[in-house]
């Protein structure tokens, strides 16, 4: 008895050749150097390495959207992407919205182009600062361009753990703040039949996970 063989693709498309050398310059700038002082490593801004996914199983595509923003730059973000000529020209179901949802990240013709008319999609939010993620304008942008769309929900303990003292010491020296995270973060599973091409993709939301349009930050 055969079995039928399943062609699964998976392609980066991201970073740019542009945006690699920039995220290189970064960390060069990150090596040490002989009589000066070592400093605290912060998160660099941009993020230069962001590696958006095109996924294709068969012919169901998934695009995972990473941290990727849009810049005035064509050389970078979501800009490189759509004019590359060499990339996977597959239309996608499934969207993982980048950078939370927020407009730094969107770009017109993803979703014109490398999407399909109804797509699903899911995001992370926010909610640390004063800048939580997605806003409500957010909300409104996905929700007009997604037939369906939803987002995880992860909520942080405010509870200290004791530690031991050259622990601490080491913590507080490296990290920017801390947060103690619920054993069971939200998550939104997919999923679709290979072999019955007609149905739809069911959707399953687990710990706290909620329709987009439910969501309140």
């Amino acid at each position: 008895m055969s079995t039928k063989r399943i062609a699964v693709e998976v392609w980066a498309l991201s970073p740019s050749q542009y945006e690699n050398y920039l995220g290189k310059r970064v960390i060069g700038r990150l090596i040490p150097v002989e009589g000066v002082p070592q400093t605290r490593v912060s998160a660099p801004r941009p993020n230069h390495t962001a590696i958006a996914l095109q996924i294709t199983v068969d012919n169901e595509g998934i695009l995972l959207g990473s941290d990727l923003e849009e810049h005035d730059d064509p050389r970078r973000g979501w800009s490189a992407i759509v004019a590359d000529k060499a990339r996977e020209e597959a239309v996608s179901d499934i969207f993982k919205v980048p950078h939370h949802g927020s407009i730094t990240a969107h770009h017109d013709a993803v979703w014109a182009e490398m999407l399909n008319k109804t797509p699903i999609a899911a995001l992370t939010p926010y909610n640390r600062g004063r800048s939580p993620l997605p806003t409500a304008n957010d909300k409104e942008r996905i929700n007009k361009r997604a037939a369906r769309s939803f987002i995880s929900i992860q909520r942080p303990f405010t509870s200290r753990r004791r530690r031991e003292n050259v622990v601490e010491k080491l913590i507080q020296g490296t990290a920017v703040s801390l947060s103690r995270l619920p054993p069971g973060p939200g998550h939104i599973r997919m999923r679709r039949s290979l072999k019955n091409t007609g149905v739809d993709w069911s959707v399953d939301l687990f710990n706290g996970a909620v329709s987009l349009s439910d969501y309140k930050p």
